[in-house]
């Protein structure tokens, strides 16, 4: 395996040359590995999947060129970087403008190496180990209850190297990640086949201490699945859990309030800035550093570290999540967003963990002051229309509420839709409670372009909400 130092060294020569001709240049050394393993009642299956290379760019005080190597080849690197001088050498003069011919960097001097610290390193678990906890796993589900014709159990392992370096910034990180997703399967009377599913994140092997009262709930919950109805249109008074608050928070203020979709004129969020969308006791935020986190980074793909971004404060729309080329265009100020799927993807504005900050509320006191209403235990995806700022989320477990108590009455695979200033505006309280989701979320822009995210929140408590 390539040295960190002699990536810096590389790194430091060609982003030097490069800007002897240019204002700002910047490399990325992009390393992801991944391995799964899979039991149901078919068997196990294992699969991997990996990539490596670089990514090389130049800021001609206009826009970015590209150059991509796979894997760690000097030699090619440094072919591509003397043809990317020649074409910068050649190209016409950028366009006249009033703004800095750089891009928006940060000018503090930082060399460091960052590195996740599981508990458990999984390098030291072997396979034959993993492939127990997950056959241990789905026989135990099996035998939990007699609702449950299979259970998929599931295990994925990701490792992610980066070394970056700009004129200012010599940054390395190594990241780990396991998680474990559990998915009973039940079949209905009239021959449907429906799951319910419990996951867990953690940054090391840790990830297979399941707390025994997570996994009894999961299979308990089985003959209620089985039996669960389906949703009767309408609008109703909703206790949401931080889960489903999470995915709220996602797709509420995700892909509508990264700043290269507003610099394009695609999101509505651009009208919104400054002014109010729900109540004060409202605040989302999206933060990267959050240690534990499936969607936290030491410092994004443009070297930039993390710093919490409140996407909605009090209430008030604040400001958005963003990379260097559209905060150069809009003037936005630089936040730690700027991420790429890998090292051949171009890189984008991107959340990483979305979340509302907890308010006041008690969670218990939501549900006993709801007369008829729904408490939604968990919800599958989600989808936002940036540019008409209508919500989706899809694949949520209801359960009734009846005279501010849970009736334990289930409703299978409800939708969320509606309206976003309206929904928020219908939040009525924010529970005192807060978690991130334990699971390992990834999120699209467009369909591709995958990255690692969270979600999570408090209680909320939100009036006149659509489910179907």
């Amino acid at each position: 395996m390539v040295e960190n130092k002699d990536i810096k060294a590389l790194f430091a020569r060609l982003v030097n040359q490069l800007e002897a001709i240019v204002p700002y240049a910047d490399a990325c050394y992009i390393e992801n590995t991944t391995h799964s393993l899979s039991k149901d009642k078919t068997g196990i299956e294992a699969n991997s999947e990996a990539s490596a290379g670089v990514k090389i760019r130049a800021f001609d005080g206009y826009q970015y060129h590209e150059v991509c190597v796979q894997g760690w080849q000097p030699p090619a690197l440094q072919a591509e970087v003397q043809l990317l001088l020649t074409r910068l050498k050649s190209r016409a003069p950028a366009p006249q403008t009033t703004r800095s011919l750089s891009p928006k960097i940060d000018k503090e001097m930082i060399e460091k190496d960052f590195s996740a610290t599981p508990l458990i390193d999984p390098e030291s678990i072997t396979p034959a180990e993993k492939a127990h906890l997950i056959t241990r796993l789905h026989e135990q589900a099996l035998a939990a209850s007699d609702d449950i014709i299979n259970c998929r159990v599931s295990y994925r392992e990701e490792e992610e190297r980066r070394v970056y370096v700009n004129r200012n910034r010599k940054l390395t990180s190594r990241w780990t990640g396991c998680t474990i997703s559990i998915m009973p399967f039940v079949r209905t009377p009239d021959g449907q086949t429906r799951y319910d599913h419990h996951s867990r994140f953690a940054n090391g092997f840790e990830v297979k201490s399941i707390p025994p009262d997570d996994l009894a709930e999961l299979f308990a919950r089985a003959p209620k699945v089985r039996a669960a109805s389906r949703m009767l249109p309408g609008k109703y008074t909703c206790v949401l859990s931080p889960n489903v608050a999470g995915i709220l928070a996602h797709e509420s203020f995700g892909h509508g309030m990264e700043s290269d979709t507003i610099a394009k004129g695609r999101a509505k969020a651009e009208e919104y800035l400054g002014k109010r969308i729900a109540p004060a006791a409202v605040n989302i935020c999206d933060d990267p550093g959050i240690l534990g986190a499936h969607g936290s980074v030491f410092f994004d793909d443009e070297g930039i570290l993390p710093r919490r971004v409140f996407l909605v404060k009090s209430g008030i729309v604040t400001e958005p999540m963003t990379e260097s080329l559209s905060a150069w265009q809009r003037n936005y100020t630089r936040s730690c967003n700027g991420r790429a799927e890998a090292f051949d993807h171009k890189v984008y504005a991107r959340m990483t963990n979305t979340f509302f900050l907890p308010g006041k509320d008690d969670p218990k006191q939501m549900v006993k002051g709801v007369r008829n209403g729904f408490y939604l235990h968990h919800a599958g995806s989600g989808m936002e229309d940036p540019k008409g700022w209508g919500v989706q989320v899809a694949g949520v477990l209801c359960e009734r509420i009846k005279n501010g108590k849970l009736t334990g009455e289930l409703f299978y695979e409800a939708s969320i839709s509606g309206y976003l200033p309206v929904i928020l505006g219908n939040i009525a309280a924010v529970g005192k409670d807060f978690s991130i989701t334990k699971d390992a979320g990834f999120c699209g822009k467009g369909h591709k372009e995958w990255v690692r995210v969270s979600s999570g929140g408090p209680h909320l408590l939100i009036k006149e909400l659509d489910l179907s």
